[in-house]
């Protein structure tokens, strides 16, 4: 009682921590909607791809003007008497290396309605992913969605907004579908997110005005989940996700990365979750 009970203080105090403005990666959605009263809390932590745009050593950056973003490379040699020769100067496009980060998730959901018109239930919940900014913290409401007639096989439509910059916000709409096979239930999903501008690009000193830059991000997502035994100590589910993002623009990139149109096809993540179930 005593673990279940900070659980509980953990996601209602979560909530009020300030949020980044990038996108999430762990998701752990099969798909299924809680009975009303039923919540759930889950944590997750992994590994993501993230992108970096680098300059050779001792090159300069141009953060202005034409050139923003490039390498600034200079020409130049030493000559017979050891005196320095200032040659040209010209610009190349930032070298693209790949990096990986750890992730942490915490999620918390809470069905709120068995049947609402054609739907097979309504659920509500909220997201933080870290770190991003230093983190992002997303809210949602979902649709059970009707179509199949067993119980075993489930599929759902999310709608969610993550909180930004001062600028905007991100607006997502996701799909998951999942099928039961005894404790074991595997799922497939995606989503399309109109993310909120970058933090870095909102604003380039006190008194500027802010910049809305969003971007279109496309992600697929598939896991499997399976039941634990009931005790005390024991989360009461496992999960093993990967997320691919499939827009590099804003896959962990710097600004430098984006402007040069460097960007990968996308970035991958793995992550391991587990969640505990809460019945009023």
């Amino acid at each position: 009682m005593f673990l279940r009970s900070v659980a509980q203080a953990l996601v209602l105090g979560t909530p009020l921590l300030l949020s980044g403005c990038l996108y999430t990666v762990q998701r752990f959605d099969d798909g299924t909607v809680l009975p009303p009263g039923v919540s759930d809390l889950s944590l997750g932590i992994g590994k993501t791809s993230s992108w970096s745009a680098e300059c050779p050593e001792w090159v300069k950056t141009e953060s202005s003007g034409e050139h923003k973003g490039e390498c600034a490379v200079y020409d130049n040699s030493v000559d017979a008497a050891g005196n320095w020769q200032f040659g040209t100067q010209s610009y190349v496009k930032p070298k693209l290396v790949q990096l990986e980060e750890n992730q942490y998730h915490m999620s918390w959901r809470l069905g709120v309605r068995k049947e609402w018109g054609p739907f097979k239930g309504v659920e509500i919940g909220w997201n933080l992913d870290a770190p991003t900014e230093p983190a992002t913290l997303e809210f949602w409401g979902k649709l059970g969605l009707p179509g199949f007639a067993d119980t075993i096989t489930a599929h759902s439509l999310t709608v969610g907004w993550g909180i930004g910059s001062w600028s905007d916000n991100s607006w997502w709409l996701q799909y998951s579908l999942s099928h039961g096979f005894g404790s074991l239930r595997p799922w497939l999903g995606s989503r399309l997110l109109r993310q909120a501008t970058r933090m870095d690009e909102v604003s380039s000193g006190i008194g500027d005005k802010l910049v809305s830059n969003p971007r279109w991000i496309g992600q697929v997502f598939g896991g499997a989940s399976v039941k634990m035994p009931k005790a005390v100590v024991l989360p009461d589910w496992l999960a093993l996700e990967g997320t691919w993002t499939l827009s590099g623009a804003a896959a962990g990139l710097t600004t430098r990365a984006q402007e040069n149109d460097v960007a990968p096809m996308g970035n991958f993540g793995l992550h391991l979750g587990m969640g505990w179930s809460f019945a009023p």
